[in-house]
């Protein structure tokens, strides 16, 4: 973020907006799996809400503009693209969606 780099969004990145509640999950169970809490009740070190908590806001905004597939241009004649996991093969680049 700080050198101005582009980047792709991936799962991991999405789940940690979706804690900040900066985005609805991907994946259609809204019951999420409660995290363990030490005897205080406080979420334990490297829990996803505890990690979330402490996430900075500019770059979780930086993170929502980042695409899940980045166009980076031509090598021989053929369009060079980069994503988080994979893509569908058979399934043209504009019919890739994030729930696909």
């Amino acid at each position: 973020m700080k050198m101005g780099a582009s980047a792709v969004i991936g799962n991991h990145d999405y789940d940690l907006l979706g804690y900040m509640g900066l985005v609805k999950p991907l994946d259609n169970n809204d019951e999420k799996k409660p995290s363990k809490t030490d005897a205080a009740g406080q979420f334990i070190i490297g829990s996803k809400e505890q990690i979330a908590s402490n996430f900075e806001h500019e770059a979780a905004e930086w993170m929502l503009k980042s695409p899940f597939i980045l166009r980076v241009g031509e090598i021989d004649g053929k369009e060079l693209v980069a994503v988080h996991g994979g893509l569908q093969p058979d399934k043209a680049l504009d019919e890739q969606g994030i729930h696909s």
